[in-house]
């Protein structure tokens, strides 16, 4: 792997494609992605994806490894708002709380971004709220990346995907 052009490819996604994850993250994510052991053979999962850039990054690595990506998120945004606790995103320079409907994008718009600096054929898109969809997830999942914001949708996330979590993944 080149690395230099894959950390090159990150910035480019991370400055291309508006999102609420940092570059940092990203690294993070591909740093233990490639890290997983090599007969570990089943699904890389993410859910919540906005505008698609840690999905771009992720389908990169999910190529390299030889592994499919399965996405989920509404494209509607979030299902309801949040007020507990603010939210701060220091690499933004933004705080606030969260709101419904926040985060909303298109499945076009991030199926494009995927294609213009991920990989695209190693993507497949569910889309619906988590609590409407996660429910007829069965794949074996090897990586799985929660970036879905509100504690409802996390409490969903958890109990839905934590049984095809395998042993030695992320």
């Amino acid at each position: 792997i080149d690395r230099f052009n894959l950390l090159k490819k990150i910035f480019i996604i991370s400055n291309k494609i508006e999102s609420a994850t940092s570059k940092e993250v990203h690294i993070t994510l591909i740093k233990h992605l490639l890290s997983l052991p090599k007969d570990n053979v089943n699904y890389v999962v993410e859910c919540g994806c906005y505008h698609g850039a840690s999905s771009a990054s992720l389908s990169i690595i999910c190529k390299i490894i030889g592994r499919k990506l399965i996405i989920y998120d509404s494209f509607e945004g979030l299902p309801s708002e949040e007020n507990m606790k603010e939210r701060i995103y220091p690499h933004l320079l933004i705080s606030g709380f969260y709101k419904k409907g926040m985060y909303k994008s298109n499945l076009d718009i991030v199926k494009n971004n995927i294609k213009l600096y991920g990989d695209l054929s190693v993507c497949e898109f569910r889309k619906g709220f988590f609590k409407n969809t996660l429910i007829d997830h069965k794949e074996d999942i090897d990586f799985l990346f929660l970036d879905v914001d509100l504690t409802s949708s996390t409490s969903d996330s958890v109990k839905f995907l934590w049984p095809f979590i395998k042993d030695n993944s992320y």
